[in-house]
C-alpha cells in the first residue's frame, strides 16, 4: 500500500448558544499547540475551526489509532474550555455577524479578496493525501 496522510477540520461550538464558537486568542493558542497520537492541530480559515495534520501512515490501522488518539486529545481539550468539538462538513446554523478569519496573513489576504464568501465559509472536510 502507498504512502498516506490525513487532515482533518473541526468545528468548535459554543455550549451555550450551539452555534460556532468564538474562542479567546488563549484558546486559540492552546488548541493548535495540540499534539497527539503523531498528530498536530493546525490554525484553519475560520477562528472556530482547527485543523489536523497526521503523520505519514503506510496502514489503515495506523490511521485509525492516531485519529481515535487525536480525536480524544482534541475533544478533552476543548471540554476544559467549556466547548465541543464536531467534525461537520458545515455548520447546522451560524451566527449573523459574519465569521471570524483566523489572524494569519495568508488568510486575511484572501478575505480581502472574497469578502462576501469569506464572511460565511464554515465549511470542513478531511483531505486524503497519497504518497
Amino acid at each position: 500500500m502507498s504512502t498516506f496522510g490525513i487532515e482533518e477540520e473541526f468545528l468548535l461550538i459554543d455550549r451555550g448558544d450551539r452555534l460556532p464558537a468564538r474562542p479567546t486568542p488563549e484558546q486559540s493558542a492552546q488548541l493548535v499547540s495540540l499534539e497527539a497520537g503523531g498528530g498536530s492541530a493546525t490554525p484553519e480559515w475560520l477562528a472556530c475551526q482547527v485543523e489536523e495534520t497526521s503523520p505519514i501512515f503506510h496502514d489503515a490501522a495506523g490511521a485509525v489509532d492516531s485519529l481515535v488518539t487525536f480525536r480524544t486529545a482534541l475533544h478533552d481539550a476543548t471540554d476544559a474550555m467549556g466547548m465541543d468539538v464536531v467534525g461537520l462538513a458545515a455548520a447546522p446554523d451560524i451566527r449573523p455577524e459574519p465569521a471570524e478569519i483566523t489572524v494569519n496573513e495568508r488568510y486575511q489576504r484572501l478575505a480581502g479578496y472574497t469578502p462576501a464568501v469569506a464572511a460565511d465559509q464554515y465549511i470542513s472536510g478531511m483531505h486524503v493525501h497519497l504518497g
